[in-house]
């Protein structure tokens, strides 16, 4: 028997340090969230790679896949993985969800309506997307 899991991630663009959500138009609370769905197939990475590409009809800016973090789930009884995938520019994308796409800072996405855990995992993105840019010279390591 295979064990199935959760996989959530987001799109992320650098220069505007900004990442796309979606906000399903069935949900009546208006909540955002990130791209997620359920495997049992292949890996976890593998799985979110084919999500996306289904989701936004496109695979070409799906060129690298990087895990954020995993955590089991005890509510989902899964292990739930996040990813990110950085993208050259912040484009508008057609998508097969009935639901809305939008590009957002992190600190807009701290006042979005959000689920608790969505937005703990957003934030632990941020961390770990921070420790992988470098920071230009000029600029102080400490804000």
């Amino acid at each position: 028997m295979t064990k199935s899991y959760r996989v959530s991630g987001f799109l992320f663009h650098e220069g505007s340090q900004q990442v796309l959500l979606h906000q399903p138009k069935s949900q009546q609370d208006q909540t955002w969230s990130m791209f997620t769905g359920e495997g049992k197939k292949n890996d976890p990475q593998a799985f979110f790679r084919h999500l996306l590409s289904k989701i936004l009809r496109e695979s070409s800016i799906i060129k690298n896949i990087y895990p954020v973090y995993s955590y089991f789930n005890p509510s989902l009884r899964k292990t739930h993985y996040i990813f990110y995938v950085p993208v050259s520019e912040p484009k508008d994308f057609q998508t097969r969800l009935s639901s809305a796409l939008s590009w957002f800072t992190f600190k807009q996405i701290s006042k979005l309506p959000l689920s608790p855990q969505a937005k703990h995992d957003i934030v632990i993105a941020q961390r770990v997307i921070r420790a992988q840019i470098p920071l230009p010279a000029h600029q102080p390591a400490h804000p």
